[in-house]
């Protein structure tokens, strides 16, 4: 019963720090509230910015007797070529009228002759202008003949109103993340409090435990000191007749037990419509195989020095374990990206999954890892602002990341963290309310670039195509979409969906990977390991090799 106290108190304080994101709150506080005030002085100067802008384009408007959509019409068909030459003829016709109209009458054939060439010019370019405009176009003729000081003032409040609208967009962008910083903020306290009370109860459950475990060992010390006093009453009785024999009710029960355990499989099977196997994958996705992961069973689970790995959440085998097989496994998954056949080269991933817990943050992070062992220099980047994870593999701060580079708070300098030599991590940052706003936007897509310009490859861990459109927006920016799949986990319905979106956006589909892969579950004998153990300097693993059958050669 204490045991179980204790673990259910474990528990608790886990399931809270995993539920509300909790690494270290005096330092995250101590972040936000530097955030939030930056914020505010960002905002504070869009303002002032926005203000100036509104002010400019009031004026203007009133100069130009117009609103922006009549300025907008009239500056858009100002540049096309036909109207452009039409207006210039205008224009020096006109000056050759007025300079004719000093010297002569109004009936002398020179003014006569120019007036007529301006009229015909005149209804030509109206007939142009009616072409695009409809009915708008003796209003719009008119305008376009004013004078060049018009049309510049026309395309200065073009230019203010462009500017106002981006300033806006701007101000909205920071005032939702100041919001979410400020909830954040304002939920620590309670957080803080709630933390401190279940580590009250860990320690006290700790306290009981350790106690009872040593009572238990001193009365069960002192058992084996004392000294047997038992003694033989009577001796046993021997039945005069035979006890009826039992065999044949156990053979039913076996039996009946046997047909139902048979039963209850056979109708699990038929109701599971999940992906069981590698072929299964193949068979719905149609992608290129370039790699296949092991499962990590409990009885062949790596044994290290300091039992980090088994603590890990989720494992990054391939940094503690380097030569294991789930390292080999990686390895060749890179080999096969490196030299799979493409009209470009591949510096850029986005990895991603059909539905969640599939595994794409795991293969993420260890597919950088033996990148990095390789000498590359590769940066791992979390854009799965849903539910980020890579904080927690790296066991990073996560209040400053992606999300605050976007919208401009901080140089991409500043958040990325080194892990090794070769390898750089880029946190999710802040959660904002709408991922995808930020993630589809241009300086997204410049991040890319120059992510790109200065690392060997990028990986670009993105939430899975059943949950959000941003893998398909990400793909994209980058060189191609790595899809991992985990049998067992997505279903077919689930899988047919998300080969459906990635086909209908284009994007350009890398592989797929199986991950969790269980020879077991393959009908045919060349999907196979062949295990043998190895024990070096105290570490144990189990080591597997495996033939590829994939739909072309890597």
């Amino acid at each position: 019963q204490a045991q179980a106290s204790l673990r259910q108190a474990e528990s608790n304080l886990r399931r809270f720090k995993e539920e509300n994101k909790v690494v270290a709150l005096d330092e995250e506080a101590r972040a936000a509230v530097s955030v939030v005030t930056d914020l505010q002085r960002q905002i504070n100067a869009t303002q002032t910015g926005l203000a100036d802008a509104k002010a400019q384009s009031e004026v203007l408007k009133k100069q130009l007797g117009r609103g922006l959509p009549e300025s907008k019409t009239l500056s858009s068909i100002s540049q096309l070529p036909a109207v452009q030459d039409v207006l210039k003829e205008v224009q020096q016709v006109e000056s050759q009228l007025a300079n004719e109209r000093s010297r002569f009458q109004e009936n002398y054939p020179t003014v006569v002759s120019l007036k007529n060439k301006k009229a015909n010019l005149e209804r030509l370019l109206q007939a142009r202008v009616k072409k695009s405009f409809g009915a708008q176009s003796a209003s719009i003729t008119s305008n376009l003949q004013n004078s060049g000081l018009d049309q510049q003032l026309t395309q200065q409040y073009v230019q203010s109103e462009a500017k106002r609208l981006g300033l806006s967009s701007q101000m909205s962008a920071l005032s939702s993340l100041q919001a979410a910083y400020k909830q954040r903020l304002n939920s620590l306290p309670s957080l803080e409090q709630k933390q401190r009370e279940l580590e009250r109860q860990l320690q006290a459950a700790q306290s009981t435990y350790s106690l009872l475990l040593q009572k238990f060992e001193e009365i069960r010390l002192a058992e084996n000191q004392n000294i047997g006093n038992a003694r033989v009453i009577s001796a046993a009785l021997v039945p005069d007749a035979p006890v009826s024999s039992r065999q044949f009710g156990l053979l039913t029960a076996i039996l009946l037990g046997l047909i139902a355990s048979g039963s209850t499989v056979y109708f699990l099977e038929a109701i599971d419509k999940s992906i069981k196997t590698i072929d299964d994958a193949k068979k719905v996705f149609g992608f290129t195989l370039l790699g296949v992961i092991p499962a990590l069973k409990k009885s062949e689970k790596i044994s290290l020095r300091d039992r980090d790995l088994e603590r890990a959440t989720p494992q990054v085998i391939v940094r503690e374990s380097p030569g294991s097989p789930f390292s080999q496994a990686y390895q060749m998954l890179q080999a096969n990206l490196k030299f799979l056949n493409s009209d470009r080269e591949i510096k850029a991933i986005v990895v991603t999954s059909s539905v969640p817990k599939e595994g794409k943050s795991t293969v993420s992070a260890n597919l950088a890892v033996a990148m990095a062992q390789l000498g590359r220099k590769v940066l791992l980047v979390d854009a799965d602002m849903h539910r980020p994870l890579q904080h927690k593999i790296w066991e990073l701060p996560n209040h400053l990341g992606l999300s605050n580079i976007i919208v401009g708070q901080i140089d991409p300098r500043t958040a990325i963290k080194k892990i090794t030599a070769n390898l750089h991590v880029l946190t999710s940052g802040v959660i904002p309310p709408n991922p995808m706003a930020l993630l589809d936007s241009q300086r997204m897509a410049s991040l890319v670039e120059v992510f790109s310009a200065n690392y060997d490859y990028t990986i670009i861990d993105s939430p899975a195509v059943n949950v959000a459109a941003d893998a398909a927006i990400l793909g994209k920016m980058t060189d191609g979409i790595l899809l991992v799949v985990r049998p067992c986990v997505v279903d077919t319905a689930y899988a047919n969906r998300a080969k459906e979106f990635l086909e209908q956006s284009g994007q350009h589909i890398l592989g797929q990977v199986i991950n969790g892969f269980v020879p077991d579950r393959e009908p045919y004998s060349y999907y196979h390991f062949s295990e043998k153990y190895e024990a070096d300097e105290g570490v144990v693993a189990t080591e597997n090799s495996y033939p590829l059958r994939t739909g072309k050669n890597i």
